[in-house]
Protein backbone atom coordinates (compact mmCIF):
# COMPACT_ATOMS: atom_id res chain seq x y z
CA UNK A 1 0.00 0.00 0.00
CA UNK A 2 1.19 3.54 -0.76
CA UNK A 3 -0.03 6.87 0.57
CA UNK A 4 -0.47 8.82 3.79
CA UNK A 5 -2.10 7.48 6.96
CA UNK A 6 -3.21 9.38 10.05
CA UNK A 7 -4.45 7.25 12.94
CA UNK A 8 -4.04 6.71 16.66
CA UNK A 9 -2.40 3.27 16.43
CA UNK A 10 -0.82 1.85 13.27
CA UNK A 11 0.04 -1.85 13.02
CA UNK A 12 1.98 -2.96 9.92
CA UNK A 13 2.24 -6.65 9.05
CA UNK A 14 2.56 -6.12 5.29
CA UNK A 15 4.12 -3.42 3.12
CA UNK A 16 3.54 0.33 3.43
CA UNK A 17 5.27 3.14 1.56
CA UNK A 18 4.56 6.77 2.35
CA UNK A 19 3.91 8.96 5.38
CA UNK A 20 2.48 7.76 8.70
CA UNK A 21 1.14 10.02 11.45
CA UNK A 22 0.29 7.98 14.57
CA UNK A 23 0.62 8.09 18.32
CA UNK A 24 1.77 4.45 18.24
CA UNK A 25 3.38 2.64 15.30
CA UNK A 26 4.11 -1.09 15.43
CA UNK A 27 5.98 -2.83 12.62
CA UNK A 28 5.45 -6.56 13.14
CA UNK A 29 7.92 -9.28 12.14
CA UNK A 30 6.47 -9.50 8.60
CA UNK A 31 6.03 -5.74 8.26
CA UNK A 32 7.94 -3.32 6.08
CA UNK A 33 7.64 0.49 6.12
CA UNK A 34 9.44 2.74 3.66
CA UNK A 35 8.96 6.47 4.17
CA UNK A 36 8.48 9.03 6.91
CA UNK A 37 6.88 8.33 10.27
CA UNK A 38 5.68 10.96 12.73
CA UNK A 39 5.40 9.26 16.12
CA UNK A 40 6.86 9.32 19.60
CA UNK A 41 6.26 5.56 19.99
CA UNK A 42 7.80 3.36 17.28
CA UNK A 43 8.13 -0.39 17.87
CA UNK A 44 9.87 -2.67 15.36
CA UNK A 45 9.68 -6.40 16.07
CA UNK A 46 12.56 -8.68 15.17
CA UNK A 47 12.32 -9.28 11.42
CA UNK A 48 10.37 -6.08 10.79
CA UNK A 49 11.92 -3.57 8.41
CA UNK A 50 11.94 0.23 8.36
CA UNK A 51 13.70 2.43 5.81
CA UNK A 52 13.21 6.15 6.04
CA UNK A 53 13.00 9.06 8.43
CA UNK A 54 11.45 9.30 11.88
CA UNK A 55 10.22 12.58 13.29
CA UNK A 56 8.46 13.51 16.54
CA UNK A 57 4.66 13.53 16.53
CA UNK A 58 3.03 16.63 15.20
CA UNK A 59 0.01 18.32 16.77
CA UNK A 60 -2.99 15.94 16.72
CA UNK A 61 -5.26 16.39 13.70
CA UNK A 62 -8.71 17.61 14.73
CA UNK A 63 -10.32 15.05 12.38
CA UNK A 64 -8.41 12.14 13.90
CA UNK A 65 -10.61 9.94 16.09
CA UNK A 66 -9.34 8.60 19.41
CA UNK A 67 -8.70 4.86 19.76
CA UNK A 68 -8.56 4.20 16.00
CA UNK A 69 -6.35 1.32 14.99
CA UNK A 70 -5.17 0.96 11.41
CA UNK A 71 -3.93 -2.48 10.39
CA UNK A 72 -1.90 -2.98 7.20
CA UNK A 73 -1.47 -6.59 6.18
CA UNK A 74 -0.97 -8.29 2.81
CA UNK A 75 -1.12 -4.92 1.02
CA UNK A 76 -4.55 -4.02 2.45
CA UNK A 77 -5.56 -1.90 5.39
CA UNK A 78 -8.47 -1.55 7.77
CA UNK A 79 -9.38 1.03 10.38
CA UNK A 80 -10.86 -0.39 13.55
CA UNK A 81 -11.80 0.93 16.95
CA UNK A 82 -10.69 -0.74 20.16
CA UNK A 83 -14.24 -2.06 20.65
CA UNK A 84 -14.15 -3.66 17.15
CA UNK A 85 -11.08 -5.64 18.15
CA UNK A 86 -12.55 -6.69 21.45
CA UNK A 87 -15.78 -7.79 19.73
CA UNK A 88 -13.73 -9.98 17.39
CA UNK A 89 -12.00 -11.65 20.36
CA UNK A 90 -8.67 -9.92 19.94
CA UNK A 91 -6.96 -8.03 22.70
CA UNK A 92 -6.21 -4.35 22.44
CA UNK A 93 -4.13 -2.16 24.68
CA UNK A 94 -4.32 1.55 24.05
CA UNK A 95 -3.34 4.46 26.23
CA UNK A 96 -5.20 7.71 25.82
Amino acid sequence: MQGEITTEHLIVNGYFEGTCHATYIQILSSGCVNGTVYSDNLIIESGGKFTGITKPSEKKDAKQEDDNITLITNDTHSTLTESDLLTKGASASLST
